[in-house]
């Protein structure tokens, strides 16, 4: 969270935070009065408050703040927060990319929050990837806006699983609006954030994402109608092919006609791998405190098919491993056949930042 706050002391933070608040202050105001000043001692008690950021403490640790004025701010008071997410938006790409002119990129995460009860919005025992198990907890859809140097989240939508969505009454209770009582997946959460910084006008040059959105190929081919670029980590078991299938139109009645694929036999990444000769190049990806980190990398033309895609369609396959050969990653991307292995090297390892604002974000200030 470096795109206003640039001080590390915590005292700074919390004497910076009114000058950093004033910016978004308007997005506070209802038709009755105004917030602004709640919002205000709300942000101040998760930098003062350590562990449980919970309303209580902030009432412990702040000077005339109420728990109860905490809670309607948060939970009742009707004033809307898109506009002010859209505003958070154009000030982090502001910060971090003023010129416009960056290599940016947004990356795609989910990340785990454990619960006790049932009454949370959302939750329900699930997979949880940040906490590597089923549990109880809701899961957050993110998107952050990453350079070469910084990152920082900018989006966020909460997954409804399907019990939730078939049970009105509970969602009522929630206070989960009308509007988002759909069931939607959490790659189609994933692009309904992509398209709104979009309309926000944001610049940026890639889409980078995990397995768990990598291997969705309505995504990818949404992602593709919209000319944006992506990449795309996927499961050793992912199929591809080494050369463009020919194909075979079959005739089913007198005016419908099927594609087959024919002449060519699909392999997964990991056989291409075990049994073709594969170049790999030494590259340097992100500077560390011990320097400049290496890995080895290789990227090979292939085409992939999927059900909803007419055609089987060229593209990259990456693969990423640690100079003593472990940890091997598989990546597909979009990207231009010219890009450079060095370009391409770099936005495949970008995804490393988005987990740590997500850590970030967790331990300052309770998200």
């Amino acid at each position: 969270m470096d795109f206003s706050l640039k001080v590390k002391d915590i005292s700074n933070q919390i004497e910076a935070l009114p000058k950093f608040h004033h910016q978004f202050s308007k997005f506070f105001q209802t038709r009755t009065k105004s917030m602004a000043q709640t919002a205000l001692d709300y942000l101040k008690g998760l930098f003062i408050v350590e562990k449980e950021k919970t309303m209580a403490e902030m009432e412990r640790s702040l000077d005339d703040v109420c728990k109860q004025s905490l809670g309607h701010f948060i939970s009742n008071s009707p004033w809307d927060d898109a506009p002010l997410v859209a505003e958070v938006q154009r000030s982090i790409i502001k910060e971090l990319n003023p010129s416009g002119q960056e290599n940016a990129g947004l990356i795609i995460d989910e990340s785990a929050f454990a619960k006790k009860g049932k009454a949370s919005v959302g939750v329900k025992r699930q997979y949880a990837g940040s906490l590597g198990k089923v549990d109880n907890c809701q899961v957050g859809v993110f998107l952050a806006y990453t350079t070469r140097m910084q990152t920082c989240l900018i989006a966020r939508n909460i997954y409804l699983p399907k019990d939730w969505i078939e049970d009105p009454e509970r969602c009522f209770d929630a206070g989960v609006p009308l509007e988002k009582q759909v069931f939607k997946t959490k790659p189609e959460l994933a692009l309904d954030l992509i398209k709104e910084v979009v309309a926000n006008g944001a610049s940026f040059s890639f889409v980078g994402m995990d397995a768990g959105y990598g291997g969705n190929s309505q995504l990818l081919e949404a992602l593709d109608d919209m000319k944006i670029t992506w990449f795309g980590d996927v499961a050793k078991t992912q199929l591809i092919y080494k050369k463009m299938p020919k194909i075979e139109v079959e005739t089913i009645e007198q005016d419908k006609f099927q594609m087959n694929i024919a002449t060519e036999e699909s392999c997964s990444v990991e056989e291409l791998l075990q049994t073709e000769e594969i170049l790999f190049h030494t590259c340097h990806i992100r500077d560390t405190q011990r320097g400049m980190l290496a890995i080895q990398f290789a990227a090979v033309r292939v085409f992939i098919n999927s059900e909803d895609a007419p055609l089987p369609r060229e593209c990259w396959l990456l693969i990423r491993k640690e100079l003593d050969g472990s940890g091997i990653k598989f990546t597909l991307s979009n990207s231009p056949a010219d890009t450079s292995i060095e370009l391409l090297a770099e936005r495949q390892s970008r995804r490393y930042w988005v987990e740590r604002a997500l850590e970030d974000a967790k331990g300052l200030v309770g998200l």
